[in-house]
């Protein structure tokens, strides 16, 4: 079970996705309690045999808002 590296808890989460990347499998998660999204990837090493298993953060996206400024022009 992956751990959240927003808040260090482990379990309680909603997954969004997953997909195939290169040999990991990729899930996207987003923690409940929290709301902290984040991607765990896990696989297998076949050179070595070993599982590798990892967080990265997935920060907040920033929307740009248009500001228009309607003159009427008379």
């Amino acid at each position: 079970m992956p751990e959240c590296p927003y808040c260090g808890y482990e379990g309680g989460f909603k997954l969004i996705k997953t997909w195939k990347f290169v040999f990991y499998g990729v899930m996207m998660l987003q923690r409940l309690k929290c709301g902290g999204i984040f991607n765990h990837y896990y696989g297998v090493d076949f050179r070595t045999g070993r599982v590798p298993e990892f967080v990265i953060r997935i920060s907040p996206r920033v929307r740009k808002s248009v500001n228009i400024n309607l003159e009427v022009y008379g």
